[in-house]
């Protein structure tokens, strides 16, 4: 059965990490700190996309809130509906299918090489462009990095909480905040500053460490429930 409790995780260990991203980011020198969102306008301006950004400038100004605190309040709502919808057929495959298939290799290997393949799976995207537009070769290998590291504290997730729901709302939540440090730092590359870049992998490294030291009882759990 799901543990209820511990499906808690799912949004609040994404939302940590977006946030402590953010701050290692800025930390390594990458860009300075601005809250105001300005600095997604900025990047959409710098793409030559100047409609977009007026709009988005437009939108901006009629937040009910500060845009950052926005982006983490509406994060989990997005994990557990939207993007936990859009996230649950991958993760079937990665956390649900696989990650019971390669349980005899023991949680850390079966969590790493999980990872690595999900890293690989994106390369197509990466080398068109996605995430790290001006990196796309050198993206491929700092998404696979990322994905490792990642993958490890998603399958954590999803066997402390006994379902791969907990997998779907934890990616889900994670793709929420994608953007987080954009918004918040002005300057920077993409490939430095994003959750999956650079300073994202150096916050999730503890992470990670942590659930392969504090490893699940458990290497089985309901697919679907």
């Amino acid at each position: 059965m799901p543990r209820r409790w511990e499906l808690l995780l799912a949004p609040l260990v994404p939302m940590v990490i977006a946030v402590l991203g953010l701050v290692t980011a800025i930390l390594m020198g990458y860009g300075e700190f601005d809250p105001s969102g300005m600095p997604m306008i900025e990047r959409l301006r710098e793409m030559g996309q100047a409609d977009i950004a007026d709009r988005a400038a437009d939108e901006l100004g009629k937040l009910p809130m500060n845009p950052l605190l926005l982006a983490l309040l509406t994060a989990p709502l997005a994990g557990f509906t939207i993007n936990g919808l859009a996230a649950f057929g991958e993760e079937l495959g990665w956390r649900g299918l696989l990650q019971q298939e390669l349980a005899p290799l023991g949680f850390a290997r079966a969590s790493v090489l999980i990872g690595a393949i999900w890293g690989v799976w994106h390369a197509p995207l990466i080398l068109l462009g996605h995430n790290f537009p001006d990196h796309p070769r050198q993206g491929v290998f700092v998404m696979i990095a990322a994905c490792i590291v990642l993958g490890v504290i998603i399958s954590w997730i999803a066997l402390r909480a006994q379902t791969v729901i907990a997998a779907a709302v934890a990616h889900g939540t994670l793709n929420a905040l994608a953007g987080l440090s954009s918004m918040a730092i002005s300057g920077g590359d993409q490939i430095e500053i994003l959750v999956l870049g650079y300073a994202g992998i150096v916050a999730m490294i503890p992470f990670a460490i942590a659930a392969l030291l504090w490893r699940p009882r458990l290497s089985h759990y309901e697919v679907a429930s």
